[in-house]
């Protein structure tokens, strides 16, 4: 197996799958460069200006210096990052999608195409063009939203309101009927002859957790479980996307079940994918190995329905704790990160479960600076098995409690006390 490289906008999920894995990491790649992105025995190197030709060239130019061919895993934002693939393909082999491939994966007219037949609907969507024209779009049951045709994490997703005229006719947005239920990520991987499901995970809307803005990522927590019917209308159209795009490897799609258990496909992410990590604390499944394995052994069956055994394994919850306010922390004593995260590294009681921190910022020279709406690190919850016995309401609640919690003695121990 060769050595692999991590690299997305944040890649410490990734990197920490793929070392879980038992797989050699060499490198890693992302733009924040945190404390718990250092792996011993591997590189990091930072991409300070995402999407920008310098920032190419001087990751090709890292990537050349390696003495052994490196393995390419993807992470969240290259999505949208469909050059880089033909930039990074001459030093290194990446298992991951074309950029042809990428250019249909992350087109809503294809995944408006592959939910046909699958029982799964697809919202009403109409590009900058056709919604100069739509009659209903200020009626009370006819919700819209406006949404960037690079968007990622929920940003650059908002509701649509009438003044907004200069969005018209653009061509840089897309338009889609909001629907009301609850939002799933669903973890897939292909092969060359069938689709697995890997598990299903659900994640925190602004009732249960603040942030910025009203759709960006807060985090999620599972894995939970589905209708059999539901699980069979996934599988259908995890093997559509595979058989339309000829896709292998890992894939997540973000879904919403509605009041009436009906899912709506939102949009489909062709890499490793937040949620994701859930399943892995969670000895649910490790995504980096059904991955290597779709990539190494294409027409081998993979012999995986972990979907449907989570009634005994633990609980797990993440979020992004974001800043309310521009937040400074300065270096002290040469340490690594900020003293205020150390009692949380390697996991702390806290009531019923497990708290520890993810994404700690590393100080990079004498202080950090954190700014109003970015994200100041992630928390994460694990709970035993017993707590599946607990109705989701009641898990939900006792998720959040130890959340708020943990970030009331982070934000506390550095003077910003919630």
């Amino acid at each position: 197996m060769p050595p692999i490289l991590a690299i997305g906008y944040s890649a410490r999920a990734l990197a920490q799958a793929v070392v879980s894995s038992g797989r050699k990491l060499h490198l890693v790649a992302d733009h924040f460069g945190d404390s718990d992105c250092q792996f011993s025995g591997s590189e990091h190197h930072r991409i300070g200006s995402w999407r920008s030709t310098h920032a190419i060239k001087d990751l090709v130019r890292k990537i050349e210096e390696c003495p052994r061919q490196l393995t390419v895993l993807f992470a969240g934002g290259l999505e949208n990052w469909p050059e880089l693939m033909d930039e990074l393909a001459p030093a290194a082999q990446i298992w991951g999608p074309t950029k042809e491939q990428l250019y249909v994966l992350r087109n809503w007219g294809f995944w408006r195409s592959v939910t046909e037949r699958s029982g799964i609907g697809f919202p009403d969507t109409r590009n900058s063009m056709e919604f100069v024209h739509v009659k209903d779009r200020s009626v009370s049951n006819s919700k819209w939203l406006t949404k960037t045709e690079q968007s990622a994490g929920g940003l650059g997703v908002s509701r649509f309101r009438e003044g907004d005229v200069h969005l018209e006719g653009t061509g840089k947005f897309y338009f889609q009927q909001h629907i009301s239920g609850r939002c799933l990520g669903v973890h897939a991987v292909l092969t060359a002859g069938e689709a697995y499901l890997l598990g299903i995970t659900q994640a925190w809307d602004r009732q249960f957790w603040p942030g910025p803005t009203e759709f960006i990522y807060r985090g999620s927590w599972g894995p939970i479980q589905l209708k059999s019917f539901q699980l069979e209308q996934l599988k259908y159209l995890a093997n559509t996307i595979r058989q339309e795009s000829g896709l292998l490897g890992w894939v997540q799609f973000d879904v919403i079940e509605d009041e009436q258990l009906q899912l709506w496909l939102l949009e489909i992410n062709p890499r490793w994918a937040a949620g994701m990590e859930i399943l892995v604390r969670s000895h649910f499944a490790n995504p980096v190995e059904w991955h290597c394995q779709a990539w190494t052994h294409p027409c081998k069956t993979l012999h995986t329905d972990v979907h449907t055994h989570s009634n005994g394994l633990p609980l797990v919850s993440k979020v992004v704790l974001y800043a309310e306010r521009d937040i400074e922390f300065r270096q002290r004593h040469n340490e690594v990160c900020p003293e205020v995260f150390e009692p949380f590294l390697n996991g702390k009681i806290m009531e019923t479960a497990m708290a520890f921190v993810a994404d700690v910022p590393a100080f990079h020279g004498s202080r950090i600076c954190v700014e109003h709406g970015h994200p100041i690190c992630t928390l994460i919850c694990e709970m035993s098995n017993e707590s599946r016995r607990l109705d989701s309401e009641k898990i939900e609640q006792q998720l959040l409690c130890v959340h708020r919690n943990t970030a009331a003695e982070i934000l506390h121990g550095f003077g910003n006390a919630a």
